[in-house]
């Protein structure tokens, strides 16, 4: 009868055990799933506010620009206090068909806060 006591006692606190690495088995678990939403937060807001390179192929002066990434067009709307450098507002009077290579950073609303002089692609 000792031994079917002992055993009887062995389980009862092995279910504790077990029960702790159940727990804890959760708690790094829900720490997982924190982290990645964490990262998926940021890399969202990393797409939103953002810095385009690509060529300016259409401007109307204080209001809009059109910027071509990679075959993808997008249409801005220009911040009242966006900083344009010297370079590139000579350019912007002559647009050739091919556009403006710039560098184009915008807020969180999509809204243009920076043109910068872009680099022309090598040949």
């Amino acid at each position: 009868m000792g031994q079917v006591s002992s055993v009887i006692t062995s389980l009862g606190s092995f279910s504790k055990v077990r029960a702790v690495i159940i727990k804890w088995e959760y708690i790094i678990m829900f720490r997982r799933m924190f982290v990645a939403a964490a990262a998926v937060v940021f890399v969202a807001f990393g797409v939103i506010a953002g810095e385009h390179k690509g060529a300016i192929t259409k401007y109307e002066a204080g209001t809009s620009l059109t910027i071509k990434v990679k075959k993808e067009e997008k249409n801005l709307k220009i911040a009242k206090d966006a900083k344009i450098d010297d370079a590139i507002a000579k350019k912007l009077g002559k647009i050739g068909e091919k556009g403006v290579p710039a560098i184009v950073i915008t807020n969180d609303k999509d809204e243009v806060t920076e043109i910068k002089a872009g680099e022309k692609k090598a040949k």
